[in-house]
């Protein structure tokens, strides 16, 4: 079956997905007596930890450091939750694998799905936060669509190679859970970008995450539409990482069975 022929199996599964999904919710939130608002909550209480402990230090940086950590650890965090969520998917869903006949791409992008309602009700709870920040509201925002489905974009191939890969090496989900702290420091998440001395700055932006997530701080934190060159380059990764993703992921796919 052709690449597309697969993507058209996928989404001829969308029902068997949106149950997958509305059973993760139920499940995390029964009998939590504040049921969706920790989602909310979880986020906003780390913004004012991680704000208290860190803004005065980075107070002459541009923009506002609390804006900034909304802007980034959010997605951030949507991008943890994914892949170290994701690469334990296929794992997880033996059962079902050996029962039923599914497309075993829908088992990550349950995953991943769950992370971005999280992601979405947390943009949408704490943006009269940012207001009362000092978020400036304008046509620049327009482009957080764009940015959430890139990074939805990205976080599918990525979280399906790594499910594939976990299958195969299963030490291989503990290198992503070490490789996924690695990679948050590495990102300009704490410590802004403006704030990393200049001769180290280009160095910080060879990172994909910092041109996925300058999609979302410079309309938030910074009242400005992202450069042309981050678009593109963002652009140009979540194509790359969603091709590369599901072709391995597609290509051995057949074989998992055996190997679980």
């Amino acid at each position: 079956m052709t690449l597309a022929g697969r993507i058209h199996e996928i989404v001829g599964a969308r029902a068997i997905i949106k149950n997958f999904l509305l059973e993760d919710i139920k499940v995390k939130y029964r009998r939590s007596v504040l049921g969706f608002l920790w989602s909310l909550l979880n986020p906003l209480l780390m913004l004012i930890v991680i704000s208290a402990a860190f803004a005065t230090l980075f107070a002459g940086t541009r923009g506002q450091y609390t804006l900034h950590l909304l802007a980034t650890l959010l997605p951030w965090t949507c991008v943890a939750l994914s892949l170290e969520g994701g690469c334990r998917a296929i794992l997880n869903s033996e059962n079902y694998i050996r029962q039923y006949r599914f497309p075993k791409l829908i088992f990550p992008l349950r995953t991943i799905l769950f992370a971005f309602v999280e992601l979405l009700l947390s943009l949408l709870a704490l943006f009269p936060i940012a207001l009362f920040l000092g978020m400036k509201p304008g046509p620049q925002l327009a482009i957080l669509p764009y940015a959430i489905l890139l990074l939805l974009i990205m976080l599918v191939g990525l979280a399906a190679m790594a499910s594939v890969a976990v299958v195969y090496f299963r030490d291989a989900e503990h290198l992503i859970s070490v490789f996924m702290r690695a990679w948050f420091y590495l990102t300009p998440i704490l410590i802004p970008y403006d704030a990393i001395p200049e001769k180290y700055q280009r160095y910080f932006a060879l990172n994909p995450m910092y041109h996925m997530l300058e999609l979302f701080d410079a309309p938030i934190s910074r009242g400005l539409m992202p450069s042309t060159s981050a678009i593109l380059t963002a652009t140009i990764i979540a194509a790359l990482c969603f091709v590369v993703g599901l072709s391995v992921f597609f290509r051995l796919e057949d074989d998992v069975i055996f190997r679980l």
